[in-house]
């Protein structure tokens, strides 16, 4: 079973790096589109057609598909007030109870984003602006990213609750 584990978390890691590779593939296309943007406002005195939407769509992939990366690597903002304050078990057990309340928390927010994306797809909405462009990349952008967030806490929550349980020393991800 902890080699099933341990496949699985690798997986998710693997698929986690990728989504973070394709977020900061899209932030040096939101970087050439500016750049080119700005030329051809000096060129022409008006911005390209729909770029401003787009970037508007492409910054919800940039922020969703590396959350699940952040979360892995513990980057992202916490509260040490009380936790920072323990030691040894009841430390793991304020992590474990935190990681559990936002992964009860992602899950709501991963089946309603779903809902969305297929609301988005189906109805085909699109953005007003010179150019339509459609939504639903981004919706599913939204759920592929809660997905993974909710992979990777579950897996962590497993993690620490092993600590606690005295089977393994210190949770790595």
């Amino acid at each position: 079973m902890k080699a099933f584990f341990h496949l699985l978390d690798r997986l998710a890691a693997t698929s986690e790096r990728w989504l973070n590779i394709g977020a900061t593939g899209l932030i040096m296309f939101l970087m050439l589109s500016v750049v080119a943007d700005v030329f051809y406002r000096n060129l022409l005195t008006r911005s390209i057609p729909g770029l401003y939407e787009l970037n508007e769509l492409t910054l919800v992939g940039i922020v969703f598909f590396a959350v699940a990366y952040t979360q892995s690597v513990k980057g992202n903002v916490r509260m040490e007030l009380v936790i920072g304050q323990l030691k040894g078990k009841p430390r793991l057990a304020a992590e474990f109870l935190a990681l559990l309340l936002s992964l009860a928390i992602c899950i709501v927010l991963l089946s309603r984003s779903v809902v969305d994306a297929r609301t988005t797809i189906v109805m085909g909405l699109f953005t007003e602006g010179t150019i339509a462009w459609p939504f639903w990349p981004s919706r599913v952008a939204v759920s592929i990213g809660f997905f993974f967030v909710c992979v990777r806490l579950a897996f962590q929550c497993i993690q620490y609750l092993r600590s606690i349980t005295g089977n393994v020393e210190q949770p790595t991800s």
